[in-house]
C-alpha cells in the first residue's frame, strides 16, 4: 500500500472516520476512545461480508492480521 487512504467503518450505532498511511497501522489510544470496535467491526466484515451490516468504504482491502481472540 502506498499513499493516503481514507477509512470509513460503519453500522447501524457507529461510524470511524481515520486516515492510513503506511502499511502496517498500529492503533492506540485511551481507554473507550474506540479502538476495540473498530476491529471488531472489521473482523466481522472479514468473515460475514455484507451481512455483517457493517459497511467499511476505502479504496484499498482493510484486514485484521493480529489481536482476534
Amino acid at each position: 500500500m502506498r499513499g493516503v487512504h481514507d477509512v470509513v467503518v460503519r453500522n447501524n450505532k457507529v461510524q470511524i472516520k481515520l486516515t492510513v498511511s503506511r502499511n502496517l497501522t498500529i492503533l492506540q489510544g485511551k481507554s473507550a476512545t474506540g479502538k476495540t470496535t473498530l476491529l471488531e467491526l472489521i473482523a466481522a466484515y472479514d468473515e460475514l461480508g455484507a451481512n455483517s451490516g457493517v459497511v467499511i468504504n476505502c479504496d484499498v482491502p482493510c484486514k485484521i492480521l493480529a489481536g482476534r481472540n
